[in-house]
């Protein structure tokens, strides 16, 4: 074997540093003993350090242990943490919302307002995030049923982007919403939602941001039929408790811009209980209120939705 020279000055330097570090054991298959820092090991090579020698690079097959610990099993667990992770696909693996987190749930859940009774409830949503953007998307169902009559029929579903500012707290937003509701005195309802934001508190595991801006409903069908511009203040709140708890709650207020004491009012509030990590499983507790103002005589203004269901990772 060929070994490099090195200057007496950079071996000096080279014995000094090395003296800072505890070198590793090395056995070698045929009985010689070194004392070198192991720089890498990456199968089937193994690089090492040496204080006279300098940068050795030795085959698995000649080195019995490192340490006292046997080449083999600790190649074996450098292979395994080496293989290069699956590709993300997207949803069901067709591409759709590739790098999102998404999650779709399923149970029950209560009504204290219009009506009382149980209910069937689905939600799909999916969140993005990067240095730059921040993306939300959600699709609530509920259906009800009472003594064979249906006197529940929602659906809901909204988007959200908010362009984020590098070194900055301040952040713009835009969303958009449709509702549908078969029991309210209008069939169809659009939101869009244009304005500013200032994140608050930015923690790893709590975020507080706040949005102002601008929003605008159009009714279609029953009797409130129309459009509408508002004002629009929300507060977003997301906090991990533990590794397996986290709670979720968010509020938006709306007000008439031409008549200010037309208003409303969206607030949710989630708890999310991690059950099964393979399958990636939670159970998730919380509960919907929409306050409206205006409102036909029939209908009350106040609908408070609780629920509990089965939320799974896709």
């Amino acid at each position: 074997m060929d070994w490099k020279f090195i200057p007496n000055g950079l071996m000096l330097v080279s014995l000094v540093l090395s003296s800072f570090s505890q070198a590793a054991v090395i056995e070698l298959v045929n009985g010689d003993i070194l004392n070198a820092d192991v720089v890498s090991q990456s199968a089937p090579d193994i690089v090492l350090h040496h204080e006279v020698l300098g940068e050795i690079v030795l085959s698995s097959t000649q080195i019995m242990r490192i340490d006292g610990v046997e080449l083999g099993a600790s190649l074996e667990a450098i292979v395994e943490t080496s293989e290069p992770e699956a590709i993300e696909d997207g949803l069901f693996n067709l591409g759709i919302l590739s790098g999102w987190e998404r999650s779709v749930g399923a149970g029950f859940n209560g009504s204290q307002g219009n009506s009382d009774t149980m209910a069937i409830y689905g939600v799909f949503d999916a969140n993005y995030a990067d240095s730059l953007k921040r993306w939300k998307l959600e699709a609530i169902f509920d259906s009800i049923e009472s003594d064979g009559d249906r006197i529940k029929n929602q659906f809901y579903t909204g988007v959200n982007r908010d362009w984020l500012q590098p070194d900055s707290k301040w952040f713009y937003f835009a969303g958009a919403k449709y509702d549908w509701d078969e029991f309210k005195d209008w069939d169809h309802r659009l939101t869009g939602l244009l304005g500013g934001g200032y994140q608050f508190v930015g923690l790893e595991n709590k975020s507080i941001l706040g949005r102002f801006g601008f929003a605008g409903k159009q009714n279609f069908g029953g009797g409130e039929s129309g459009f509408t511009p508002e004002l629009v203040v929300g507060l977003d709140v997301d906090w991990v408790l533990t590794d397996r708890q986290s709670l979720a709650f968010a509020t938006d207020f709306f007000t008439g811009i031409s008549d200010l004491s037309e208003f409303r009012n969206i607030s949710r509030f989630a708890w999310k209980l991690l059950l099964e990590d393979e399958w990636d499983m939670s159970l998730q507790i919380g509960f919907d209120n929409e306050y409206e103002s205006n409102v036909a005589a029939d209908i009350k203004q106040n609908d408070f939705k609780y629920r509990a269901a089965l939320v799974w990772g896709l």
